[in-house]
């Protein structure tokens, strides 16, 4: 398979020889051999969204109110990594109303980085 890469390929022969050889490598240095594997499966991947009680184990951690209501803030708001320091006190507005009394709105310029 690699050979028919290489043979196709319209890459330089310099890159051509250190692919080559980059490949060689790895199955050369491989903890197992994997001349022999077959049958490759995608292993399931780990659910990463907490649970509540993953929030509620959590905010019992805590100590003070401030870092409790920061949880439950944070873990029912979507944003994006690095999104969090970023945060003003102009982000958050008020809704009025009694269950949920503030929401956040971030300018799309800000919240996709402005280009960096």
């Amino acid at each position: 398979m690699l050979e028919r890469f290489l043979s196709t390929s319209t890459a330089l022969s310099t890159a051509k020889n250190g692919i080559r050889t980059s490949v060689i490598s790895f199955y050369k240095h491989n903890r197992r051999p994997l001349v022999n594997v077959t049958d490759v499966s995608t292993p399931e991947s780990k659910k990463r969204c907490p649970k509540i009680k993953d929030i509620l184990d959590l905010e019992n951690a805590f100590t003070a109110f401030r870092d409790k209501c920061l949880c439950w803030f944070i873990t029912s708001s979507p944003f994006r990594l690095g999104t969090i320091t970023t945060l003003n006190w102009k982000d958050l507005k008020a809704t009025n109303d009694e269950k949920v009394p503030y929401f956040l709105e971030i300018g799309s310029k800000r919240l996709k980085g402005a280009g960096v």
